[in-house]
């Protein structure tokens, strides 16, 4: 799941990136000389545009299909909870389906306690 999050957030990141250079690059264009590729070039180059479009359209569409499940699943979990009268302190872990009143786990370690600092004595 957040491998997912992490691929598209640099992909967004990307394509950003390659927008805000074509724009930039375009209002530099008339102090700078102008390179011209061939025909066959330009035209290579523009498909390639077109299919970096398209693939950014099925990132987002992928994203919004994503969190609808994410959230299907989420009001699935809670209606099995209320339908089981259960606390509203049960939670589902997805990855086992199981049902506890437990928190889960957090997904990585915990916050690093900060460093004891030792006044310095002369």
């Amino acid at each position: 799941m957040r491998t997912t999050n992490y691929l598209a957030a640099i992909a967004l990141a990307a394509w950003t990136a390659a927008a805000i250079a074509l724009g930039t690059g375009l209002a530099d264009a008339q102090a700078a000389k102008k390179f011209e590729p061939s025909e066959l070039q330009h035209t290579r180059l523009e498909l390639k545009l077109a299919r970096a479009e398209l693939a950014h359209d099925a990132l987002t569409e992928a994203q919004a299909n994503f969190y609808k499940a994410l959230t299907d699943f989420n009001e699935e979990s809670r209606a099995i909870v209320k339908a089981n009268n259960w606390p509203d302190t049960v939670v589902v872990n997805p990855k086992t389906l199981e049902f506890s009143d437990r928190p889960l786990a957090p997904a990585g370690p915990g916050p690093t306690p900060a460093p004891e600092v030792k006044p310095d004595r002369p």
